[in-house]
């Protein structure tokens, strides 16, 4: 077994006046600093000018310095604690900069599919906040990043499922990239068996049939070693796994080729060969999961694959978490 149960689940961006704060897993969201510190506010003429770039867009320092100055003085919006007038604990500043670069991805699927927000979700947004006594107060530099990040993560509602061709294209070039992935692996209580396995596969030997053979995992004597979602599809979101799954696990299958088993994994529950399977094998699964909200698929598969980079001062990006992570 390799599910985690309690898995939190991605912001979708309906509210802009809401976020979550991520399950801390294998560290993610552990403070930046110990944890009995906070993120200082305070003005340093050495700190980097960007907090985060995605895909080459920055996401300044001095804007996110002034969004947790906002909302370490309004301790009362999103529900948070642990703000004063001067600082703000490191898992909402984390949690917060994971929103801010999930606006930007978002803006950029909208760019690169040839699309603009759409007034209905500024609109939309924009009442939100107005409803809000506390988000009101907020600087109007900020509301407008709101808004507009927010505003973009609906507008991704415009784009319509890949055609069939496209579809394979991508999971077979940049799986993840999908926003699912289609999964199988054995498991094994040591490396050195996993090696072998591994050996076994590349003589060639059939994967299910060694994993039922082989895996340790009770299930996988009838499933082959395939993980099917509660609905039974072969394929599950990028996002489940984040959500559910262990994080070198997943981290794993996010750097797997599809068809080909990777190297020894290891997680908290042993030693895996992961497989993505062939295309062929799952092509109808993947289509029915993917269509089912193609927005959503395509702003999970972008932040799995974007080119995201953080100010080490507040973290790192994993793509195994699906956002901004401790250092330590």
């Amino acid at each position: 077994m390799i599910r985690i149960s309690g898995g939190r689940r991605r912001r979708s961006g309906s509210s802009a006046l809401r976020f979550s704060s991520r399950r801390q897993r294998s560290g993610a969201l552990a403070l930046a600093v110990p944890a009995a510190l906070a993120v200082a506010l305070s003005s340093c003429s050495t700190v980097p000018a960007r907090a985060a770039t995605v895909n080459g867009t920055a996401i300044s320092r001095s804007d996110f310095q002034r969004d947790l100055e906002a909302l370490a003085a309004n301790p009362g919006l999103l529900n948070l604690t642990g703000g004063t007038d001067v600082s703000i604990d490191g898992p909402t500043a984390r949690s917060w900069l994971s929103q801010v670069i999930t606006w930007k991805t978002a803006e950029d699927l909208l760019n690169q599919h040839g699309l603009s927000t759409t007034q209905e979700s500024i609109d939309t947004i924009q009442g939100q906040i107005a409803s809000n006594p506390t988000a009101a107060k907020l600087p109007q530099s900020m509301q407008d990043e709101v808004v507009a990040g927010a505003a973009a993560v609906q507008s991704l509602t415009q784009l319509t499922a890949p055609s069939a061709e496209d579809l394979e294209a991508q999971y077979r070039d940049d799986p993840a990239g999908t926003g699912a992935l289609c999964v199988s692996h054995i498991l094994l209580k040591t490396e050195a068996e996993a090696q072998a396995v591994v050996d076994e596969l590349k003589g060639g030997a059939d994967f299910a049939e060694v994993a039922k053979a082989r895996s340790t995992e009770p299930a996988a004597a009838t499933t082959g070693g395939a993980l099917a979602g509660a609905d039974g599809n072969a394929c599950q979101s990028v996002g489940t796994f984040q959500t559910q799954y262990d994080a070198d696990f997943t981290a794993g299958a996010l750097g797997a080729t599809v068809g080909v088993p990777t190297n020894p994994i290891q997680s908290q529950f042993g030693w895996h060969v992961i497989l993505l399977r062939p295309y062929e094998e799952v092509a109808d699964d993947l289509a029915t999961l993917v269509s089912g909200s193609p927005g959503e698929a395509a702003l999970t598969g972008a932040l799995a694959t974007a080119d995201i980079s953080v100010d080490p001062r507040y973290g790192q990006w994993s793509r195994a978490a699906g956002n901004v992570v401790s250092l330590h």
